[in-house]
């Protein structure tokens, strides 16, 4: 029976039953007391995306040119594995909650380090069954094991985490470089005992391995777009157990999680608490230009697997024509080689500011022209919004905008597993 499920159980044996929901679903020895270590900071790095060495054709030309632009300035960081440790770079996801690297088993991985189970001698595979997990930009298939893992100093032990070992082609292609897996560091039911959670961040807090149930990104927005084979080593921090003060100016606004509503098998609503996702009611071109969503279900993800902003097609369509209007005829069009919108890079001095309204108190967040333009070196000015290819969803389920790195870069975003609430505040530039 999983843990969740004992949840559900309604018995007469209250404090037994409490008891049993408690030791299974809840590693270490719970929340009431946090550990002196306090607030760990790390480093984050980042490299863009490298070409493929064959050329795709056909169909898949523009789904390879969109995913070399979607997936460039990735960011990782850097933690160990195992008893004696083992070293790897992981990409920092806030979409996803497994943590997992490549086995030396993986014959479709292109990663530098390579997972070896046999040298570790806290290693634990929990099950034989293949799981796996499937991203925008590929899957990954492994097993579900446990072993210590250690991050910016702080060691979590019998850490769950995928051993993959096989990914597909387009994974294969976009874990190349100094990248080895991925670090999951989704909302995931925020610190409920009564469900099962895998994400390193998860391990930390229920260990008593930080001062309080958080982490905070801040990305630094100086640095110049890598070349293909380079990367940047000081692309910003992640601090675990709080926020860095001097990362930010003004005050911290913090916005609730709004849950995200889908449909089961048999047509029943369901929420979702796994997204780090926050009500989106409008966007706004300038000071006056409104463009809702038409569904009132919209939420805004915060992701740190994309550089771009993805709504539905509706309003980024809105958001072209409110500009084009504006600025002049064709400021923004469709390029036939990615199905991406791109900006004559002549007039980009002329383009107005773009404010996402969010959370219920319907709170500014905006972004200059310089936040949201996406300059490839290659002489073009890539539009920083897209579509995510999905129309309205309606009333019933959940409209899902993602907003990517070039948000997260203008913003120090504080996330909040206890409150389930994410904090937003200006981000300082270096």
């Amino acid at each position: 029976m999983k843990p969740y499920s004992m949840c559900r159980i309604r018995t007469r044996r209250g404090m037994l039953a409490a008891f049993i929901i408690a030791a299974v679903a809840s590693p270490g020895h719970g929340f009431n007391t946090i550990s002196s270590q306090g607030i760990v900071t790390v480093p984050i790095m980042s490299q863009k995306l490298q070409p493929q060495t064959t050329q795709p054709t056909g169909a898949s030309v523009i789904a390879t040119n969109q995913l070399q632009y979607t997936r460039q300035n990735i960011y990782f960081t850097q933690l160990t594995i195992g008893t004696p440790s083992q070293t790897f770079n992981v990409d920092i996801d806030t979409m996803s909650s497994y943590l997992w690297v490549s086995s030396t088993t993986c014959s479709t991985c292109q990663n530098y380090n390579r997972f070896d189970s046999t040298k570790s001698t806290s290693f634990k595979a929990k099950s034989s069954t293949p799981v796996t997990q499937s991203y925008d930009f590929g899957k990954a298939t492994g097993v579900l094991s446990t072993d210590s893992v250690e991050w910016g100093g702080i060691s979590v032990k019998n850490q769950p985490f995928l051993v993959v070992t096989s990914v597909d082609s387009k994974m294969s292609q976009t874990m190349i470089g100094e990248r080895d897996g991925i670090l999951g560091l989704a909302l995931q039911d925020g610190l409920d005992k009564c469900k099962f959670h895998r994400s390193l961040i998860y391990g930390m807090v229920s260990q008593r391995q930080v001062k309080n149930p958080v982490f905070s990104i801040w990305l630094n927005r100086t640095f110049s777009t890598p070349t293909d084979d380079s990367f940047v080593p000081q692309a910003g921090q992640l601090t675990m157990g709080g926020y860095d003060s001097s990362k930010y100016t003004g005050s911290i606004t913090y916005i609730p999680v709004s849950p995200i509503v889908k449909l089961d098998s048999n047509g029943k609503a369901v929420k979702s608490y796994y997204h780090w996702s926050v009500k989106a009611t409008n966007v706004f071109n300038g000071q006056s230009t409104s463009i809702p969503p038409t569904s009132s279900r919209t939420v805004a993800i915060f992701d740190m697997g994309t550089v771009f902003i993805w709504v539905d097609t509706s309003t980024v369509d809105r958001i072209v024509y409110s500009i084009n209007q504006v600025v002049g005829a064709n400021t923004i069009s469709i390029d036939t080689t990615t199905n991406l919108y791109i900006v004559d890079c002549n007039v980009v001095s002329s383009l107005p500011d773009l404010s996402f309204v969010l959370g219920p108190q319907n709170i500014w967040f905006t972004l200059q022209k310089q936040h949201y333009i996406v300059r490839d070196g290659g002489g073009s000015c890539v539009f920083g919004i897209q579509s995510n290819g999905n129309a309205e969803t309606g009333s019933q389920v959940t409209t899902q905008w993602v907003l990517g790195s070039l948000f997260l870069r203008r913003y120090m975003t504080v996330f909040d597993l206890g409150k389930k609430r994410v904090g937003l505040a200006s981000a300082v530039a270096y």
